[in-house]
């Protein structure tokens, strides 16, 4: 959901034949990006004299690409000065002004270009973007809502409008966005994407495939289509189209670290474990701050037995997602099978890790006064995912074989059938 910036052509009237071909050129120029050259001929025709604001509109966007910020300001304001109700000027200004930092400046010129141009679609775009960046999702929808409102035919404010509410949930909504897109655009390839993506977030996987098969129909250069297919094939445990999905992403985008890393957790969960590790490498070469590639490759190495390669990495995935629970679970759990580290050191990082996610835990939980009482057991509850003898449950099993019953009360919560052979 990038900024948008519009360039006009020039127009025809009162302006010299030069000047016209000059721009004219610098615009296809900026089409194929060679922006030194659009530069070059758009200051020539401005040495003509002639100043059409059009002229200042498409040198601000020149100077705002090649990050020449203050220039880029100057010709935006120019061409505002010679036309004072130019939405794309204002519009752009603000642009300049976000890249600037000056995300507040930046959100008053789009809300300027609205008021000039209630149907201006560019300005509703930018200013949902900017609320996104505040963090307040609530007004982005409310603007895109007022956009929509007034452009129900714009396929990109709907298509933003799905997207912020997929980004908060409202996953009906976005539903009901993104098929009113397909209906004004029926090949309009994004929204089928964003509809399968929203059918896995609801757990309509069968539903999901059909809309990226529909996509790959009308365009099948698309990466993140194949990817996001082979993700359904997989979470169906149709393991060979998923892998050949991964794969047909990957010769289109060698570098794509999403699907290599997809491919990696493909051959994991079938048992793949070599193929695993190649290709969560892999992923890590495109990417080397892929957190969870490094946690995943970690847990593949820690499978096949290489105890401190495997922290190696999810020591990683930890320093590049701090906040992330489960990278320090594998971490903490890993070092009981590192050799050469003493009790006392996982006492410690035990420690440590409790001073750092403690803060965000006791925002969730209500904490209580306990008396100390040596006549009374201590009660330890353990919350766990998984509970059943089929899931060899090693550690609880051995926590209650060694639990000193006199000093201690055990708890287990698990998401379980109570009729277990386990208990």
């Amino acid at each position: 959901m990038g900024n948008q910036i519009i360039l006009r052509e020039p127009g025809l009237e009162n302006e010299l034949i030069d000047t016209q071909a000059l721009h004219s050129l610098a615009l296809l120029k900026i089409q194929q990006q060679q922006w030194d050259e659009a530069y070059f001929l758009l200051k020539q025709a401005l040495s003509s004299g002639s100043e059409p604001p059009e002229l200042y509109n498409s040198l601000g966007y020149v100077c705002l690409s090649k990050k020449q910020f203050q220039e880029a300001e100057e010709a935006f304001e120019r061409a505002l000065t010679l036309n004072p109700h130019s939405v794309e000027a204002l519009n752009n200004l603000g642009n300049v002004k976000e890249a600037q930092g000056n995300l507040s400046l930046a959100m008053v010129c789009y809300q300027q270009a609205i008021q000039l141009e209630s149907h201006y679609v560019p300005a509703y775009l930018n200013l949902a973007n900017g609320y996104l960046v505040q963090n307040s999702i609530q007004q982005a929808i409310q603007i895109l809502q007022q956009g929509q409102k007034i452009n129900s035919t714009s396929v990109e404010i709907s298509t933003q409008l799905g997207t912020v509410y997929q980004l908060n949930g409202q996953l009906e909504q976005a539903q009901h966005c993104f098929e009113h897109v397909l209906v004004l655009n029926p090949h309009y390839i994004k929204a089928y994407n964003n509809l399968g993506n929203v059918f896995q977030e609801l757990g309509h996987w069968k539903e999901a495939a059909s809309l990226y098969q529909q996509a790959l129909a009308i365009d099948n250069s698309q990466p993140e289509l194949h990817n996001n297919l082979g993700s359904v094939w997989q979470h169906l445990k149709q393991f060979e189209s998923a892998i050949q999905c991964y794969q047909s992403a990957i010769d289109l985008k060698p570098d794509y670290s999403e699907a290599y890393y997809n491919l990696g957790n493909c051959f994991q969960e079938q048992g793949e474990i070599a193929f695993a590790i190649q290709n969560y490498s892999l992923a890590l070469q495109c990417d080397p701050n892929f957190a969870k590639a490094y946690n995943n490759l970690g847990s593949s190495l820690l499978y096949q037995g290489f105890a401190h390669k495997a922290l190696e990495n999810f020591k990683k995935a930890r320093s590049l997602e701090n906040k992330n629970p489960l990278f320090w679970s594998n971490f903490l759990f890993c070092l009981l099978y590192c050799e050469n580290i003493t009790y006392e050191e996982i006492i410690q990082e035990h420690v440590d890790w409790y001073q750092h996610m403690k803060a965000s835990y006791q925002k969730r939980y209500t904490t209580y006064q306990n008396i100390p009482d040596p006549n009374l057991r201590l009660k330890i509850a353990y919350i766990m995912r998984y509970l059943s003898s089929s899931n060899d449950p090693f550690f609880i099993k051995t926590i209650l074989k060694f639990a000193h019953k006199d000093k201690f009360e055990v708890h287990i919560f698990a998401a379980m059938n109570p009729h277990d052979s386990l208990f």
